[in-house]
């Protein structure tokens, strides 16, 4: 995917859409659909190229809303906060010390779709977060932007779309397509966007097998993007820190009632790449890391 999307930034933010078009035929008319979740993750330590190590571990967590107005056109909304907290063992190439430390991420977003005689339905989702550490500056900490979508089904068994999003994030101008992908093989075989508000995020695939009695087991990948402003009082004040890997994982989960979901993901973290810009977006440092482990535990569901 072009620029390996900031989707790390805006996964929950954008979760309100792909959630809002989850749940088009539950429901009252009028009524206000509303999901949780909560998600915890580490990214254990690996090497730095240039020496050093690093890790990270993140906490995820979020409310949307979804209200269909009529048979047609549906608005939602969602609310989440990431906790980012990286640690870093003698990092060469960084001078020895962490360049970052702790990134704080709330973000909100608001959304509208509108399903089309013809059965695609439309979306816009508008965003804004902020992706800081704790002393940067609040108003060169901001993300915003927007996605549009349009998506079909095809028959019971099948939902394709296509996307295309654009942000402004932090001293950088980014936008991509994305896919939406929703097709039920057989009765217990499934293909689709991973779980958007948890660690994997939504910029990939997983094919999930239904166990029955609630459990399901499955295999994807994704791609996971952070960007953000550090401190004032960083080593490198006021600079950019941006964090990349792509997790590949296999997740087993348990849907005990609607109301609640529980799911373990395990797998290793590659293509990662660690870099820092300066306060104007110039590339300072690149930094390759080798591939690690991780695991990651996620509540969801509705109330």
């Amino acid at each position: 995917m072009p620029k390996r999307l900031l989707v790390a930034t805006l996964a929950i933010c954008l979760s309100g859409a792909s959630l809002g078009a989850s749940a088009q035929g539950a429901g009252n008319a009028n009524d206000w659909r509303w999901s949780y979740w909560a998600a915890g993750s580490n990214v254990f330590r690996s090497d730095l190229e240039g020496g050093g190590s690093s890790g990270s571990a993140g906490l995820f967590t979020g409310i949307a809303g979804v209200k269909p107005i009529d048979a047609k056109l549906t608005v939602s909304t969602s609310v989440s906060f990431n906790l980012l907290d990286f640690s870093f063992r003698d990092p060469v190439a960084f001078g020895g010390v962490a360049p970052w430390n702790r990134v704080y991420q709330p973000g909100v977003s608001v959304g509208v779709s509108y399903l089309l005689d013809s059965g695609w339905r439309l979306g816009f989702v508008p965003t804004v977060q902020y992706s800081g550490e704790s002393g940067a500056d609040f108003g060169k900490s901001i993300v915003w932007g927007a996605l549009a979508s349009a998506a079909k089904s095809f028959s019971k068994e099948l939902t394709l779309g296509l996307g295309v999003a654009g942000f402004s994030q932090i001293e950088k101008n980014t936008f991509f397509p994305y896919l939406i992908v929703d097709w039920r093989i057989t009765e217990k075989l499934r293909l689709a966007n991973p779980f958007a508000p948890g660690p994997a995020g939504p910029a990939g695939l997983e094919l999930v097998y239904d166990l029955g009695s609630g459990w399901q087991a499955g295999l994807g990948g994704a791609v996971r993007v952070f960007r953000f402003r550090n401190s004032e009082s960083a080593p490198t004040p006021d600079s950019i820190g941006q964090v990349r890997y792509v997790p590949l994982f296999a997740s087993l989960s348990r849907s005990f009632t609607p109301q609640v979901k529980l799911e373990l993901l395990a797998g290793m973290a590659v293509g990662n790449e660690v870099k820092l810009y300066n306060r104007d977006g110039d590339r300072l440092v690149k930094e390759e890391q080798d591939p690690a482990p991780f695991v990651a535990l996620t509540l969801s569901g509705r109330f």
